[in-house]
C-alpha cells in the first residue's frame, strides 16, 4: 500500500470545482454565500465524493478569474484532527500557506486555512 504524504489524519472531505452559476445545478441545496472569500457555495455529492461547487459573488473573489478562464476543478479539502499540527508537517514538506486559519460560516465551527504546492496545487485544510 501506498503511504500518503500527509500522513493517516488527513481525510479527503471535499473537492471544489469553479461553476458560472448555481442556479444551474441541484435545486435541492441551499446556496450559502461565504463573504469572506465571495463565493456562492453549493454541496452535492457524486458517488462518495462531497462537492463543493463555487460561483464568484463578484470580480473580487479569489476564484473569479479560475472561473472566467473556465478552470473547473480548484481545490482538493482534506480535514485534519489538528490544523495547528497539520500546518507545522505540511510545511516540511514544501506548502506555502497562503491563508493562516480563519473561520468560516460554511463550517460552522470548525477553521479552514489555504495552502499552495507547486506540485499539487491549492490545497484547504478544514478542522
Amino acid at each position: 500500500m501506498i503511504e500518503s504524504i500527509l500522513g493517516k489524519d488527513f481525510v479527503l472531505h471535499h473537492v471544489g470545482i469553479a461553476v458560472p452559476n448555481l442556479q444551474n445545478y441541484y435545486q435541492g441545496q441551499e446556496i450559502i454565500t461565504d463573504h469572506q472569500q465571495g463565493v456562492n457555495i453549493k454541496f452535492e455529492m457524486l458517488g462518495n465524493v462531497r462537492l463543493e461547487l463555487l460561483q464568484p459573488t463578484d470580480e473580487n473573489s479569489f476564484i473569479y478569474q479560475s472561473s472566467k478562464n473556465k478552470q473547473k476543478v480548484l481545490h482538493l479539502c482534506f480535514e485534519v484532527n489538528d490544523l495547528d499540527t497539520a500546518l507545522a508537517q505540511v510545511k516540511k514538506i514544501g506548502f506555502h500557506v497562503l491563508r493562516y486559519p480563519v473561520s468560516t460560516n460554511v463550517f460552522p465551527g470548525q477553521r479552514i486555512t489555504w495552502l499552495f504546492h507547486p506540485i499539487y496545487g491549492l490545497i484547504e485544510l478544514l478542522s
